[in-house]
């Protein structure tokens, strides 16, 4: 995998990407695929220790309780913005 692809791949220029591509850059960078793909829009400069205590209190839960518990909050903020 050259600099030049992985630069295109950053700057979204290279939109298709294999799973297999995906799956070696995870692993060069020794993050699961999921962390590689769910991290693409977070940024680093303000990192917010709340919300990963959520994601991984409800990654402790189970499915069904962390997705009713998850509704209730999004319903919450739309409440709010309301």
């Amino acid at each position: 995998m050259s600099v030049g692809y992985l630069s295109k791949l950053e700057r979204s220029i290279i939109e298709n990407v294999s799973v297999t591509v995906l799956l070696r850059i995870a692993k060069l960078l020794d993050v699961t695929l999921n962390d590689l793909v769910s991290n693409t829009n977070k940024t680093t400069e303000h990192p917010r220790p709340n919300q990963n205590e959520l994601n991984k209190l409800l990654d402790n839960m189970s499915f069904q309780t962390s997705e009713q518990l998850s509704l209730n909050i999004i319903n919450s903020i739309k409440l709010l913005k309301q």
